[in-house]
């Protein structure tokens, strides 16, 4: 069996005898490595991708309420009953 970490090849009992075992265990364990992520930064990037979603979703909104009314029109020209006209039917 290969040996990790240190904690993998000696006890923990052996390395610190004053120190609690979770306290050494904790100092042990692998830490995320490189820049801490600011969070104010953090947050600023998701408005801007919420901000971004939005956009777009309400581009998408507009575009199917043109479909809709084009639709509309077309059975009207066309002599097609409508969602409407099968509502009223009822």
């Amino acid at each position: 069996m290969p040996y990790d970490t240190l904690k993998d090849f000696v006890p923990i009992e052996l390395m610190n005898p004053g120190v609690s075992k979770s306290l050494t265990r904790s100092a042990l364990a692998p830490h995320k490595r490189g820049r801490k992520s600011d969070p104010a930064i953090a947050e600023a990037r998701r408005v801007a991708d919420l901000t971004r979603e939005n956009d777009r979703l309400r581009r998408k909104l507009a575009q199917a309420h043109t479909i809709i009314d084009v639709q509309k029109k077309l059975c009207t020209l066309l002599g097609l009953p409508t969602a409407e006209d099968l509502k009223e039917q009822s």
